[in-house]
């Protein structure tokens, strides 16, 4: 699907000790935070376990169907460098990841990973905690040799954009936004933050912040989805929209289950579309 972009990097080391940071150019490497390089991915994992075990084993219990799909994977993680064209301005770009049945699939680091497991701040399942980010910030489909810091993903991220990224029409004051942000209001009973810079509202009201979206799956579908969960609401629900329609908010039952259904389907690259709408209900 997306193999090309393998092509567009410089260097790639499907054996980790073979590369260090020394390796990458970093601009102002003094000034920059190394320690959130996916580099550090292997000081993290124990030396005597593998890469495949240390990342897909926590998927055997909490997300079965994936874990039947990885388990079948034979490729190496990698990683992998860009050089900069242009040194005095950028530096190298670098890439861990791995080719799943013609997928490649970037996981994303922070030296924070265990704390924000821990903490799941954002209310998400969790079997998608102690799965997908028990050992990773995020898993990303790319087109290219990185994916946006701030972007949603098509797979389970702990990157957890607030609606009001993927949806801006509901901000402001225009008719339509203030119709829209009531009818989330009505159909959660509480109010809803838009302005994040309103620091008193955090308390006050609750927020839908992205788990998954469809739209970055690399496939061209008919519908995608956009999946969220709630915070600071009474429910710890899971929620969906189709094609960024605010109005189509349905809750997303068995959520866990849901989400591991479709991402075997997708890395098991089955024919067709998964409709997430079976596992969804009206609220």
């Amino acid at each position: 699907m997306n193999i090309h972009v393998l092509d567009r990097f410089d260097e790639i080391y499907y054996d980790l000790n073979q590369v260090t940071i020394e390796d990458v150019y970093i601009k102002n490497r003094d000034e920059t935070h190394i320690e959130f390089n996916s580099i550090n991915f292997k000081n993290d994992k124990p030396k005597d376990t593998s890469f495949h075990k240390y990342f897909f084993e926590p998927f055997k219990n909490t997300q079965p169907e994936t874990y039947k799909v990885l388990s079948e994977i034979k490729e190496e993680f990698f990683y992998a460098i860009k050089k900069s064209d242009i040194p005095e301005i950028l530096s190298d770009i670098t890439a861990f990841g791995i080719n799943i049945n013609g997928i490649i699939i970037y996981l994303r680091y922070t030296p924070y990973i265990t704390k924000h497991a821990q903490r799941n701040e954002f209310n998400l399942p969790l079997e998608i905690i102690h799965s997908w980010l028990w050992h990773s910030a995020g898993w990303y489909i790319s087109d290219g040799v990185n994916y946006g810091p701030l972007a949603a993903s098509a797979l389970p991220s702990s990157n957890n954009t607030p609606l009001v990224s993927l949806c801006p029409d509901i901000e402001g004051k225009s008719k339509k936004a203030r119709e829209k942000v009531a009818f989330l209001e009505d159909k959660f009973k509480q109010p809803f933050l838009v302005d994040y810079e309103d620091d008193d509202s955090y308390d006050t009201h609750f927020q839908l912040r992205t788990l998954l979206d469809t739209r970055f799956n690399g496939l061209e579908q008919e519908t995608n989805f956009q999946i969220f969960s709630a915070t600071n609401h009474i429910q710890k629900d899971i929620y969906l929209i189709q094609d960024q329609d605010i109005y189509s908010i349905q809750k997303l039952m068995k959520p866990a289950e849901a989400i591991d259904h479709y991402a075997a389907h997708l890395l098991s690259r089955q024919a067709g579309e998964f409709d997430f709408l079976q596992y969804a209900e009206d609220f």
